[in-house]
């Protein structure tokens, strides 16, 4: 039997083919590696940095409350200073939040007795620090839509007190 030259392309053809069907595999098979091993690495990154903020957060910066007698019911006031760190958690995320309505809030908080303060201050850091790793003060600091001081505001006054008392 003799072998005609266009036979011999045609199996050479085979040949060429099957090797290069080999060889995409041979990709596929480490492109298929290299995505397990990439998706793989993402989930572990992902749950380390859970796990990490999670034990970073859990630290949240809690005074002590001021024992001068000041709060008769603390489970009563804690109602109300939940009410507080709500009101205060709305206007300062409220992107189109008044001013006016801002210098409410601070004046509410502003006028409390310290441990009253303090103890808001402890409720809006359990409630949203671990969120929005910003505790109440740096909640208030960071506002720039609000009334200033030559205006009568108390923004500035609200700050530097949760700083004398600790409650950075």
């Amino acid at each position: 039997m003799e072998n005609h030259p266009n036979n011999s392309a045609a199996i050479d053809g085979i040949g060429t083919s099957v090797s290069r069907a080999i060889d995409a595999f041979r990709k596929s098979k480490e492109l298929k590696l290299w995505l397990f091993f990439g998706l793989l690495a993402a989930v572990a990154l992902y749950f380390g940095i859970k796990a990490f903020r999670k034990s970073v957060l859990n630290n949240i910066p809690l005074p002590d409350i001021p024992t001068d007698g000041t709060i008769p019911d603390p489970a009563t006031f804690e109602k109300q200073a939940k009410i507080l760190a709500n009101e205060l958690r709305d206007v300062v995320r409220g992107i189109f939040t008044f001013a006016a309505t801002k210098e409410k809030t601070f004046k509410k908080l502003f006028e409390l007795t310290d441990a009253e303060l303090i103890y808001t201050y402890r409720v809006y850091n359990k409630l949203y620090y671990n969120t929005t790793s910003e505790t109440m003060t740096q909640a208030i600091q960071d506002e720039v839509n609000y009334v200033p001081d030559w205006q009568g505001g108390t923004k500035k006054k609200l700050v530097n007190r949760l700083i004398s008392l600790n409650a950075t």
